[in-house]
């Protein structure tokens, strides 16, 4: 029977030095996995009230808990909750838990920059050239001001059901709608943005069908 696991192990021979560079005899050596080029990930949003917050046993556990199974963190932007009075984003606390990630080895990556749900109240009510400008303003603030930080993001979130959600009233279905490619603004703002690694499109939805009579 073949191993089922042949295709991840291998040999291999090691030189253990000291500091001077010589080679190290009889010794015992502890052999450790720091990282995993596989990322794994889960979302990090409990950790914005925890990081700085006077609950550290709190954190600690919860740190201890999460760091042994992931190395990736996903990080909320939604605007509505980012930036919910005009001019005043949430920055500060979500930078803070990005570093205590990036601290401990841990890729962060924000979510999203562009989405129809999850919108700020200001925002609607306003003309079409005035939404755009201020989405291609948020992607330029936002990445640029975490470069470093955070250098992989989900541009556009669920950008198939974007130009023909109903679900609710929101400002960027509209624009949307109206201008056809334009949720290309996400992509184009980012990359005018300071540079960044990378970068997704997040297309996820979920579809039902019809009840069917009886």
């Amino acid at each position: 029977m073949s191993d089922t696991l042949e295709h991840r192990v291998g040999e291999v021979t090691l030189t253990v030095a000291g500091p001077d560079g010589r080679p190290l005899a009889e010794r015992d050596v502890t052999v450790a996995q720091q990282r995993h080029a596989f990322a794994f990930g889960n979302i990090g949003f409990d950790f914005v009230d925890l990081v700085g917050g006077a609950d550290v046993a709190a954190l600690d556990r919860l740190g201890a808990l999460w760091l042994r199974l992931f190395n990736t963190a996903t990080l909320p932007f939604y605007w509505g909750g980012y930036e919910p009075r005009r001019g005043s984003p949430d920055a500060e606390r979500l930078a803070r838990t990005a570093r205590w990630f990036a601290e401990r080895g841990v890729t962060v990556k924000g979510h999203p920059l562009v989405w129809h749900t999850v919108q700020p109240e200001w925002l609607l009510g306003l003309d079409l050239d005035e939404v755009e400008r201020l989405q291609r303003a948020r992607i330029r603030d936002v990445v640029g001001g975490f470069a470093g930080l955070i250098d992989l993001w989900d541009a556009i979130n669920e950008a198939v059901i974007m130009p023909v959600f109903d679900n609710g009233d929101n400002a960027i279905t509209p624009l949307a709608r109206a201008r056809g490619g334009s949720t290309w603004c996400a992509w184009r703002s980012r990359r005018r943005a300071p540079p960044t690694r990378r970068r997704r499109w997040c297309s996820t939805t979920s579809t039902s069908a019809p009840p069917t009579s009886a």
